[in-house]
């Protein structure tokens, strides 16, 4: 009876053993990596000037940076103002995209010099522009230096 039992048991682990090995778990952690945890994430850094058509600066107007693939556009997180040398910076970090989308708002009317038409314009982003990652979640940091140019309202 202490056969039939032992080898009972062991056509069970067998078979057990290899229904796991199908589903692809594994009993053995021996060697392994560790499973991490996280999401992966970048930090972007956006400056420039905005001027008119005559490379004149353009100051008060909003600057927003909405990533790629960001479900809430319209609610823009990340924007900024033009300073009175039309100069602006945007940080901020999130999921790594592969490009960002610039809004530039005319908002105060008249009071910058003129009513301008609203722009927007597409940063793509290339991997090879992502510097300090470490490799892990860290994606890296992205710097774009911009210079804009706003068309008057007629």
């Amino acid at each position: 009876m202490k056969t039939f039992y032992n080898r009972s048991l062991n056509w069970i682990n067998y078979l057990l053993g290899s229904l796991l090995g199908l589903l692809g778990f594994s009993c053995d952690g021996i060697g392994e990596t560790p499973d991490e945890y996280g999401t992966p994430w970048a930090t972007y850094q956006f400056r420039g000037r905005v001027l008119d058509s005559a490379s004149q600066p353009i100051g008060n107007l909003r600057v927003k940076a909405i990533p790629a693939n960001d479900g809430m556009a319209l609610n823009a997180r990340d924007s900024a103002r033009t300073d009175a040398e039309g100069a602006f910076l945007i940080e901020t970090a999130g999921f790594p995209t592969s490009s960002f989308e610039l809004i530039i708002e005319d908002t105060d009317g008249e009071a910058n010099g003129g009513q301008f038409n609203n722009m927007s314009t597409l940063i793509q982003i290339d991997d090879s522009e992502y510097q300090e990652g470490d490799g892990r979640w860290y994606e890296g940091k992205v710097t774009r230096e911009l210079e804009i140019h706003m068309e008057k309202q007629e």
